[in-house]
């Protein structure tokens, strides 16, 4: 139904918790079937902690990828067949993942800085939803090698998606890994539109 919360299916929930084992860290609750145009970009990233400026680079590269995903949305293309059938695509984009950055480092800041071409710009869904309020601490909860628990994991939608953000989340009792859970949900009724 437009507008319900989407919840993830018996099979998601079942992998779900098969690699909640393996990598706890992110969790986008979703159902595909309710998603049937504007499907947004889902991705994600493991940002270099140990080089600031291989994560430095790694940012810029999010960026080029997420502007090259846009232009092929505005720009026409030679139909294809087989695999190289053009398939529809979103300027739309979620962009989850272990940043290795606190919130306020420059580089992670750069992520959310818009683009001189007009390619919708990334928002923090945290601060979308919960506006000023401090991020939840995410890394070094368990683990202290690294330094004192702050938060290195984010959510980012593009700007459309923002008041779409309906449930934004840090999971910080699990302690599956040295990184907490991040639950991120959408209001999918414009996506079903």
């Amino acid at each position: 139904m437009p507008g319900e919360l989407a919840t993830p299916t018996t099979e998601t929930r079942r992998a779900n918790t098969a690699s909640k084992r393996a990598n706890p860290v992110i969790r986008v609750v979703g159902r595909a079937s309710r998603i049937r145009q504007r499907r947004p970009r889902v991705m994600t990233t493991h940002l270099e902690y140990f080089s600031a400026e291989l994560c430095a680079l790694g940012v810029e590269a999010i960026r080029a990828a997420h502007t090259q995903a846009c232009r092929r949305e505005t720009q026409l293309r030679d139909p294809g067949t087989g695999p190289y059938t053009v398939q529809p695509g979103s300027p739309s984009a979620i962009l989850m993942g272990d940043f290795n950055m606190r919130p306020e480092d420059p580089t992670r800041l750069r992520i959310l800085d818009p683009f001189p071409d007009g390619t919708p710009p990334f928002v923090d869904a945290w601060t979308a939803r919960h506006g000023e309020a401090p991020h939840p601490h995410s890394f070094c909860i368990a683990d202290k090698r690294y330094g004192e628990p702050h938060c290195a994991d984010y959510a980012l939608v593009t700007a459309d998606l923002a008041t779409r953000v309906i449930h934004m989340a840090y999971d910080v009792e699990t302690r599956f890994s040295d990184h907490q859970p991040v639950v991120l949900a959408l209001d999918t009724a414009y996506l079903s539109a």
